[in-house]
């Protein structure tokens, strides 16, 4: 499934197992997380914050106003995309 979004519509994702079926992301996948950058996978782990730190720094390519890790106290999950609480939608 679709955890993360870049939330200025760059190719920037972070998918959580279970994966959508895709052609791009293989069905053997068994890490949990995947980094999707620019048209192809980056990265490929069972660690959360690994994976939130690499979809991080790949969207700091693209802009320096990143929203850097989830933190339910901070931020609001919305189709994908992370929101500071209070952030207009």
């Amino acid at each position: 499934m679709l955890f993360r979004k870049s939330h200025k519509g760059k190719d920037v994702k972070l998918y959580a197992a279970p994966f959508p079926f895709d052609e791009d992301i293989p069905v053997n996948t068994v890490e949990s997380f995947v980094v999707w950058a620019d048209g192809s996978i980056v990265l490929k782990t069972n660690d959360l914050k690994k994976a939130e730190n690499e979809y991080t720094k790949r969207c700091k390519v693209y802009y320096d106003d990143t929203h850097g890790r989830f933190d339910i106290l901070k931020h609001a999950l919305i189709d994908g995309v992370v929101k500071n609480v209070g952030e207009e939608t």
